[in-house]
């Protein structure tokens, strides 16, 4: 967390428009699950039961919606196309910095007055903001570490 994530994190909210910083933001995020798991596999509680990180990244992924959006962005940026069946996106380019317009997203997320950032659209044609999921999964870190 203290190595990777809150630098990276620090290094966005200095230009969260940079897609450069967002991919290596959502790259440290969707990468704590592996070194969570790791570092509390003894703690069948901690890991929500699980006895690999996959199958622990897998259940994330289903309960956690900012997990999975942060996880997607992060693997279609490694691999450029996803195929996994519980993918919400299927390529990178599904991640862009543009504006939103009004009833693209949910209402009280991003800034006031749509200014460009990063927008994650699925496969579905929903809009989601980045910064948004950004704040949640980090906010799960923090209260998981504890």
């Amino acid at each position: 967390m203290q190595r990777h994530l809150l630098p990276s994190l620090a290094e966005w909210e200095k230009d969260e428009t940079n897609e450069q910083k967002a991919m290596n933001l959502a790259v440290n995020l969707s990468q704590m699950a592996d070194y969570f798991w790791h570092s509390f596999r003894h703690d069948v509680a901690k890991v929500l039961g699980t006895s690999d990180e996959k199958a622990f990244r897998k259940i994330l992924r289903a309960s956690k919606p900012q997990f999975a959006l942060i996880n997607d962005v992060a693997d279609a940026h490694k691999h450029f196309k996803l195929s996994r069946a519980d993918r919400n996106l299927t390529s990178a380019g599904q991640t862009v910095v543009a504006p939103m317009g009004w009833g693209e997203a949910k209402f009280g997320e991003g800034r006031w007055g749509s200014p460009p950032e990063v927008v994650v659209t699925y496969d579905d044609g929903t809009k989601h903001h980045f910064s948004t999921a950004v704040r949640a999964v980090v906010q799960m870190w923090l209260s998981w570490l504890a």
